[in-house]
């Protein structure tokens, strides 16, 4: 049985390649880590949850208020982004988040614009429609408008990403398959079909890292979605040419 080769060792390894683990890896390798990535399939892919077209992001979240300082750094970073790979990642189209007055997902997104100061407008379902004829919502509802909502393109994001990690010193490797991994002291080692590594141990510089402790690996929560649904399909007529706002309903 043949040995394995000498195992690597890094500041830090990322599992998984998509939105997270390329955004992780372009970070940790932009502050000067010695990072590895592992994605299993190719980047990017369609086996996880960083796939298609488009991606809805805006400013103020129904989840609370919390989110708007998030959101006005990522759109940040986003932009940063852009300008170093000469690609168009994000666009604002502006977004839309509509229900009943009085309603949890409607209520708490306006709620989260007044406090952080996020620029929008509440529209009544009429005005909306006139707007937007796309958008026919029922009568009596309202839908808060954010002017810098738009949606990124989440596998040119997730190659860019992984594109500017590598020009950045980072390994990323594709179509590599993650075996295990095993927590020892001082480091964790993880192995793959190919080869084993390990992040931390002696050639890592935990202080840099601004961690007392070895990482500990977690599963993380699956992707947050809008709890919307279709109100009316649009008929031929409502099309309109421009930019039109990304759709969230919350009928309750």
């Amino acid at each position: 049985m043949a040995d394995h080769p000498p195992t690597q060792n890094f500041d830090v390894i990322v599992v998984g390649v998509g939105a997270m683990g390329s955004a992780t890896t372009y970070q940790l390798a932009r502050r000067g880590r010695r990072v590895l990535a592992l994605e299993r399939f190719q980047i990017p892919n369609q086996m996880g949850s960083s796939h298609g077209l488009t991606r809805i992001i805006r400013l103020a979240y129904h989840e609370g208020p919390q989110y708007v300082p998030l959101g006005r750094r990522a759109y940040r970073l986003w932009r940063q982004l852009e300008v170093e790979t000469g690609k168009s990642l994000l666009s604002i189209t502006g977004s839309v988040h509509a229900g009943r007055p009085g309603s949890l997902g409607f209520e708490k997104t306006l709620d989260a614009c007044l406090r952080q100061g996020v620029d929008h407008e509440v529209l009544t379902s009429a005005q909306l429609a006139k707007r937007y004829p796309g958008y026919r919502l029922p009568s009596g509802f309202k839908a808060v408008l954010q002017s810098q909502g738009g949606f990124l393109a989440p596998e040119r994001c997730v190659r860019a990403h992984a594109e500017a990690a590598r020009a950045r010193g980072a390994e990323v490797h594709e179509r590599e398959r993650v075996l295990g991994w095993e927590a020892h002291p001082g480091y964790v080692r993880v192995s793959t079909d190919r080869a084993r590594y390990d992040a931390g141990g002696p050639g890592a510089d935990r202080r840099r890292l601004g961690v007392q402790d070895p990482a500990r690996p977690c599963r993380p929560g699956g992707p947050f979605a809008a709890g919307g649904r279709l109100v009316r399909y649009p008929a031929p007529g409502d099309v309109q040419a421009g930019p039109v706002p990304g759709f969230h309903h919350h009928p309750q």
